[in-house]
């Protein structure tokens, strides 16, 4: 059970970490299959997905905490 909560945690925290500090590999991932060519982005396109970054730490974090308090607690 603390072996996959720690899998899983580490996917989130790489996926949020990616879209925090590397907004426009995101998008171009995104892409990828899409568009061909040099895209410009804007910047609401970059801050939308560190927001999208925060929100999966936020969320990785308070599954930590209940994961915590149900099985240690």
């Amino acid at each position: 059970m603390l072996g996959e909560l720690i899998v899983i945690t580490l996917v989130l925290w790489t996926l949020s970490f990616i879209s925090i500090f590397k907004p426009v590999f995101v998008l171009r991932f995104k892409d990828f299959f899409r568009i061909k060519g040099d895209v410009e982005y804007t910047d609401i396109a970059k801050h939308s997905v560190i927001f999208g970054g925060i929100i999966l730490f936020v969320f990785s974090i308070v599954l930590i905490y209940f994961f915590i308090t149900e099985f240690y607690v």
